[in-house]
């Protein structure tokens, strides 16, 4: 009886640590981080090199994204997959600099096959001509889920006042 005690507990913790590892909450962490990650560029970095997150970015998208950024005018509204990874490109030709450091989850509601995320992000977003993100602010994601994963249906940004 005691032989096979360890290897219960054993197959027990793995099978909590897989089904805590494959929960909805995990899995929307892992890619609001992968979606943050995806869109910072160090200052010196090549835009063949930033170019390469666009690779990870696609899997990671709705065929429609709803986008609402009040400091960005043409970053609003509903946009194609095509679109977003345009933009994404276009983003990697013309910043500077950028950088999305999660600070906290604000809250992550799962309900069914949709997940929102609200988390403090300090941001900034270092353009040729401007910084139309500079400090902290609310990011709130949709997440929906799909055949192929989670995929980002809505994304929204509001500054806060320091």
């Amino acid at each position: 009886m005691r032989r096979l005690l360890i290897p219960l507990v054993l197959l027990l913790a793995v099978a909590g640590g897989l089904f805590w590892w494959f929960s909805p909450e995990q899995v929307v962490k892992r890619r609001t981080k992968d979606l943050l990650e995806i869109f910072t560029f160090d200052a010196g970095s090549s835009r063949a090199n930033r170019e390469m997150g666009g690779l990870k970015l696609t899997p990671l998208l709705a065929q429609e994204v709803s986008v609402d950024v009040p400091e960005v005018q043409d970053a609003n509204g509903s946009f194609s997959k095509s679109d977003i990874e345009s933009g994404f490109h276009s983003l990697c030709a013309l910043a500077k600099e950028t950088k999305f450091t999660l600070q906290h989850y604000d809250s992550i509601v799962i309900g069914g096959d949709q997940a929102t995320v609200i988390a403090t992000v300090d941001a900034l977003v270092d353009l040729r001509s401007y910084r139309p993100a500079d400090g902290p602010g609310e990011l709130t994601l949709v997440w929906k889920k799909a055949k192929d994963g989670w995929q980002l249906t809505t994304l929204a940004w509001r500054e806060k006042r320091k």
